[in-house]
């Protein structure tokens, strides 16, 4: 089980990591003056999404429901971390919506826009992890 723990850890930190640095690609794009650059930035996003955050989430998430049949868990808490992780789900799925919208056009929301959006993985991860480390035994 340990190691079911180790593979759930380290996925998860790849897609919060992830969750944040998408945004930050997203702000930078309206700003990319040169098509070349833009390309490029567009292929970096596209692949940080695809290769990178996409597959540690559903090895975050595939582990996450073993670990749940494997140990004990009780239901209120179980709920609230469920739902911290459906929000933070939404908020991979909005990103990869933005990313095929970014293939049609170079401008989708103003820069300032996408630093908020990042105040969803900023208040979720946290809370997620406060779940966690105050599970009932």
């Amino acid at each position: 089980m340990a190691w079911l723990k180790t593979i759930h850890m380290a996925s998860l930190l790849v897609w919060c990591a992830g969750l944040f640095y998408l945004p930050a690609l997203f702000a930078v794009h309206p700003r990319t003056p040169e098509r070349w650059t833009y390309r490029r930035l567009r292929m970096i996003t596209r692949f940080s999404y695809i290769v990178v955050t996409s597959p540690a989430a559903v090895i975050a998430i595939g582990t996450g429901i073993a670990l749940i049949f494997i140990s004990p868990a009780i239901a209120g808490w179980l709920v609230l971390k469920l739902t911290a992780i459906s929000v933070l789900t939404m908020y991979h799925l909005y990103c990869g919506w933005m990313i095929a919208r970014l293939h049609r056009t170079r401008v989708v929301k103003r820069p300032g826009w996408h630093v908020v959006g990042m105040l969803v993985p900023a208040t979720m991860i946290p809370s997620i992890f406060w779940l966690v480390l105050h599970k009932p035994l």
